[in-house]
């Protein structure tokens, strides 16, 4: 049995014969279009997935210090070098007519104990899941002993521990939710928004107080206009605003009101209010 990975048209042959990757696969359960990947976010992982080889390599002597790529060590510093770790493990199987690369694999003569994926950025535990259940089957197609195997992901962010599924139960996931709601990262950016908050009190205070006194200064000098070294203002003079009352209008002349509405589609979006009761937390 023959394979190899063609880097011109990124694909996998087995023996000469063109079979689907596992990045096809999960991409197509999970719906995810190809154009998802972009291509600087890939090129970044592609170092950091170099990097980490390397570094996981039982016969290179790259040491930690060695890393130039930020996000390498953060993730580095979640696993021990050890000489039963296998990099960049080609893998594959021909019943389902599939191949891949795994990340990392520990392994003892023939019984797998890890498979490890390595991830720059967002963790998509869906995603993740067909991924790492796919290696898993492909590694026990190819004889390997999967049964105590753990399959984990891990990113700058931590561990990510995933529970294998059987190949039904990865194409059943198609109907379930895309990607749902990374609760760890969602209370990471929370927190920070409460670190951040009294800064933005602050300069919004700043800002009114700055528009207030240049309000005043343009009105007695008479000029329009302020130019600094970060912002341009503009003084507006005062006028009056001839405005619709609609809901007067649709009350008393609906008919007015329902030939002259339009329907306009308005994108979704969250709005966050802060728990004044957390202040002091």
């Amino acid at each position: 049995m023959e394979i190899n990975y063609d880097d011109k048209s990124h694909t996998y042959k087995l023996d000469g014969n063109v079979v689907r990757s596992v990045t096809e696969i999960a991409s197509e359960i999970c719906g995810i279009k190809p154009q998802f990947f972009q291509a600087a976010a890939a090129a970044r992982g592609t170092d950091v997935h170099s990097e980490l080889g390397r570094y996981y390599d039982p016969s290179c002597d790259f040491e930690a210090e060695d890393f130039t790529t930020e996000l390498a060590p953060a993730i580095a510093k979640f696993l021990k070098r050890e000489p039963n770790m296998l990099t960049e493990v080609m893998i594959y199987n021909l019943d389902l007519h599939y191949a891949g690369t795994a990340d990392l694999i520990r392994v003892n003569d023939k019984v797998i104990t890890d498979i490890v994926d390595f991830k720059s950025g967002h963790v998509n535990k869906k995603y993740c899941t067909v991924q790492l259940s796919l290696y898993k089957l492909a590694l026990d197609y190819m004889g390997y002993d999967t049964s105590s195997a753990r399959l984990r992901v891990i990113s700058p962010a931590g561990i990510t521990t995933i529970e294998p599924l059987s190949w039904k139960e990865c194409w059943d996931m198609q109907k379930s939710e895309l990607d749902p709601i990374d609760k760890d990262n969602i209370k990471a950016m929370e927190h920070r928004l409460k670190e951040l908050e009294p800064y933005v009190k602050e300069y919004d205070a700043i800002q009114q107080k700055l528009r207030a006194d240049l309000l005043e200064q343009l009105e007695i000098a008479g000029a329009t206009t302020y130019t600094g070294d970060t912002f341009v203002a503009t003084y507006v003079r005062p006028t009056t605003r001839v405005s619709l009352d609609t809901a007067r209008l649709k009350a008393e002349k609906p008919d007015i009101f329902n030939a002259y509405s339009k329907e306009t589609k308005v994108a979704g979006t969250i709005k966050i209010q802060m728990n004044k009761g957390n202040e002091n937390d």
